[in-house]
């Protein structure tokens, strides 16, 4: 099963919230998430909010999380678990990035955090599209399409790549050196095996 969970980012083209939506089992919006998708003419299954973004009523009908506006998680956090826990394995983040770079960087660690619940989370735009991963994962791409490789932390090895025009064999990925930035696809097809560690897979369009 697919969600998508619609956040109160930087909203994304209408092509790629309808392509995304079209196929959902489970539309989730995280508060303010709620009027981009009213406004488009979505209905979603189940709204999470607080109440600090969103200025809609709620539609009749829809399933309805009040969460504190004081809390550890946060909306998207509290919408994408949800998501998971209604038997989603795939979960799409809309929404999820833009001007607030802690709001980007805290979504980018909830894409670890639905890896470990055993979830495939992506967190797309218009221009990026991130995902995770701590084995072996294949990517999928168009020649010449940037994709960066980025470590979540300190001890991060990747144990080789194939299909991008810089190969990584046995290679450290430091936390405080961007080595990993700014690669391409040679082909539509890509492969990255990680060894040890988190790496956050960007693949980026301009």
């Amino acid at each position: 099963m697919k969600a998508v969970v619609v956040c109160a980012g930087e909203r994304c083209s209408d092509r790629l919230l309808f392509a995304q939506c079209r196929d959902a089992d489970l539309l989730v919006c995280a508060d303010g998430g709620l009027d981009w998708a009213l406004e488009k003419g979505l209905k979603p299954d189940v709204v999470v909010a607080d109440g600090d973004s969103m200025r809609s009523a709620l539609p009749e009908g829809c399933e309805f999380v009040s969460l504190p506006q004081r809390k550890d998680e946060t909306d998207a956090e509290v919408a994408a678990k949800l998501a998971v826990n209604r038997g989603c394995r795939r979960v799409v983040i809309l929404g999820g990035t833009g001007r607030r770079l802690d709001h980007t960087l805290g979504n980018i660690q909830l894409l670890v955090g639905l890896k470990m619940l055993g979830a495939e989370g992506e967190l797309l735009d218009d221009c990026n599209a991130v995902t995770v991963t701590r084995e072996k994962a294949c990517l999928w791409g168009k020649p010449g399409e940037l994709v960066s490789l980025i470590p979540l932390g300190e001890d991060v090895n990747v144990r080789a790549t194939k299909g991008l025009l810089y190969p990584l064999a046995d290679s450290d990925l430091l936390l405080h050196e961007p080595r990993g930035v700014s690669n391409e696809f040679t082909g539509e097809a890509a492969e990255i095996d990680v060894r040890r560690g988190w790496v956050a897979v960007v693949r980026s369009r301009a």
